[in-house]
């Protein structure tokens, strides 16, 4: 699968079904959630401007596969 670089601002931590979730937008406003074990960055705040691995998923969605500062 092809993977991308792409700059993402975190938003917020969040929890579904008993899974913590690190959300984060890219520059052309779209969401991307991950799930927290992915991440391994320490002291995110809200704000923070990362680098991630991104994989097409499907039709239209996309996939963290990985984070960097």
């Amino acid at each position: 699968m092809k993977t991308e670089l792409e700059e993402l601002t975190f938003l917020k931590e969040s929890w579904l079904e008993e899974k913590k979730f690190m959300v984060f937008q890219n520059h052309k406003g779209e969401l991307r959630a991950v799930e927290a074990h992915i991440v391994q960055v320490p002291n995110l705040t809200m704000g923070d401007k990362l680098k991630a691995r991104v994989r097409k998923k499907g039709c239209s969605g996309r996939e963290i596969e990985t984070v960097y500062l």
